[in-house]
């Protein structure tokens, strides 16, 4: 951070008032917001890549300078292009959803899940039980998810998002050299692999969702499903 910044993403809201240019919104739609703001002009986004492109300016990220300020704030201008307006049905809660439920769909479409397959999911925030409920809707996956925090998991399984659940134990010391994480990491997926869902284990999953950004856990989630990678890989 170079400057001060105003936090806020996933979000939605009511238009109060529209540029001379713009015809697809007027005031008083309700519209969830895509608030990375791309250039528009490299190849990436004239491919249509744009959520890749290199120069993004994303609201609530230091990254660029000047930072592109947050949405939590009473009134923001933001490019008509980007606000998606909801259907009536939609509240603005389920709304602010629309930008994490599209990571998971997204996310679900480049897994190409086979039907009833295990899943791992590691990580139980919005964007981790939005995998997962996607994953049961997509392909009537087995859910496994897993997080640090135990009232989390336990939600995700109390609330069907979840078919088992596993909290992780916080190593102490914390390792540090590179082996050390390595050897945490694959104790951590023997764990993984060896909780209980339905009649048997789980065994090697068919694909994992890190939904973490922790290192440890992209870590375990390659030791989890490297065996599954290898024989797909084979054929």
């Amino acid at each position: 951070m170079r400057e001060p910044l105003t936090l806020g993403h996933e979000s939605a809201g009511v238009v109060v008032d529209v540029g001379s240019g713009v015809s697809t919104l007027k005031k008083g739609d309700r519209v969830a917001l895509e608030v990375g703001q791309p250039c528009e002009v490299c190849d990436l986004c004239r491919s249509g890549r744009y959520n890749i492109c290199r120069d993004m300016k994303f609201r609530s990220s230091a990254k660029a300078v000047p930072h592109a300020q947050g949405t939590l704030q009473d009134v923001i201008a933001h490019p008509a292009k980007w606000c998606h307006r909801l259907p009536d049905p939609v509240s603005l809660e389920l709304g602010a959803l629309a930008e994490p439920l599209a990571v998971a769909i997204h996310a679900s479409d480049r897994a190409k899940l086979p039907a009833a397959s295990a899943v791992l999911v590691l990580g139980a925030g919005a964007v981790g039980l939005l995998c997962a409920a996607v994953a049961k809707a997509v392909a009537g996956s087995k859910v496994v998810i897993a997080d640090i925090q135990a009232e989390r998991v336990k939600f995700a399984v109390d609330h069907g998002f979840a078919d088992a659940g596993v909290v992780v134990p916080l190593s102490h010391p914390r390792p540090t050299t590179i082996e050390e994480k390595l050897d945490a990491a694959k104790k951590l997926a023997d764990l993984l692999k060896n909780t209980r869902i339905g009649d048997g284990h789980v065994g090697e999953v068919a694909a994992t969702f890190e939904c973490t950004g922790v290192e440890s856990c992209l870590q375990a989630a390659i030791y989890v499903s490297l065996s599954s990678f290898h024989l797909q890989h084979k054929e």
